[in-house]
């Protein structure tokens, strides 16, 4: 059994396809730490379910009849459900961005579906994705119930940051550190989406920063995203394009399934690659911010690692925080997942934790 896990989450599938519920179900009983007790084939029949059953975990199909997954999404929120959510979706346009929706409304995560003709490769796969996140969730759990015990003697020994968390003390900034900032990189992974939706959508038209982001995320998905963005903010928000001039009060979303660079000759751009993931991501955030080492001066580099599973960032926090850039970190109580944050603020390399509701005006001021 996975560590961390106590009990196996109590599953209920959501899913208009019987064939896909049937996929679905048995590569959840193939997964250690779930436990299948339900089956739905809409939103309202997930809905009655809840009312006389309690669930650990949900996946839930975007497209359906009757009550898609959004609608059934908005319908749980309503309901105060704040159990994990994961969405299952397919790769047309309609359900890239009904996705991206419910992401922003509070989703876990989602799952891309497997569309191999062979039903077994298709089971395989989704297994794979499955395990992983339960896995996190299994973490995330555990690691809320070692919050509520008293620490150790070693965990005593470490500072008490904003009351949220036992982690090492911040770094103190030299005065000029903020003086002259010239581009901002932001990290980030699982609740993503719903975190950007906040930020992006306060920044105001008088940041005159490039705005670099990687989020973890397939391929297709991240362009919904940043038209979704676009949206909502006074500034421009694009999928990055190999070989596009980097250009102030512009926000670059690193494409799903590529690493993004930085690339300074006579002026800063970007690099496009498809070479081996780092961390078991790509894009990867570490792949971005090792790019920008030796590019800056001290003061030039402003470095945000947000909510996400996993250590993706940390060490390119590491590299930077020595050549003089400013890296901040979200809080734990505002992150939907610590395990990015935690990772850089355990080695001490930060300067700053920001709640959510902070990071916008932070960027606002620069």
């Amino acid at each position: 059994m996975l560590a961390g896990v106590l009990v196996s989450l109590k599953t209920l599938i959501v899913e208009d396809s019987a064939i896909y519920r049937t996929i679905i179900a048995r590569s959840l009983r193939a997964v250690e730490g779930a436990e299948v007790i339900g089956k739905a084939s809409n939103g309202k029949q997930a809905l009655f379910f809840l009312k006389h059953h309690d669930v650990d975990l949900i996946t839930l199909d975007v497209q359906m009849p009757e009550m898609d997954g959004l609608e059934t999404l908005v319908e749980l929120k309503r309901r105060g459900f704040e159990k994990p959510i994961v969405m299952l979706s397919g790769l047309s346009d309609q359900s890239r961005e009904l996705t991206i929706k419910c992401l922003q409304l509070g989703a876990l995560d989602f799952i891309l579906k497997p569309e191999s003709s062979d039903s077994r490769e298709n089971q395989k796969e989704l297994q794979l994705k499955l395990q992983k996140i339960v896995g996190d969730i299994s973490i995330l759990s555990a690691r809320r119930e070692k919050r509520k015990k008293k620490p150790n003697w070693l965990e005593r020994r470490v500072c008490s940051v904003k009351g949220h968390s036992l982690l090492p003390p911040p770094r103190e900034p030299k005065p000029s550190l903020l003086k002259t900032p010239s581009l901002v990189m932001i990290g980030i992974s699982t609740g993503g989406p719903k975190a950007l939706n906040e930020v992006i959508s306060q920044l105001k038209e008088n940041l005159k920063l490039p705005v670099l982001i990687v989020q973890h995320m397939p391929p297709h998905f991240t362009k919904s995203l940043a038209s979704n963005l676009n949206e909502r903010c006074a500034l421009e928000v694009k999928e990055a394009e190999a070989g596009e001039e980097v250009c102030p009060g512009v926000i670059y979303i690193a494409p799903g399934g590529l690493h993004m660079e930085l690339n300074k000759t006579n002026k800063l751009s970007l690099i496009l690659h498809k070479k081996q993931p780092v961390n078991s991501c790509r894009p990867s955030v570490d792949t971005l911010f090792f790019s920008a080492s030796g590019l800056f001066n001290p003061g030039e580099l402003v470095v945000l690692v947000m909510t996400g599973m996993g250590r993706d960032g940390a060490a390119g926090c590491s590299r930077l925080i020595q050549e003089g850039a400013f890296v901040g970190i979200q809080s734990e109580e505002s992150s939907t997942i610590f395990g990015m944050p935690r990772s850089v603020a355990e080695e001490g390399n930060y300067h700053e934790i920001f709640n959510l509701s902070e990071i916008a005006e932070f960027l606002n001021s620069l």
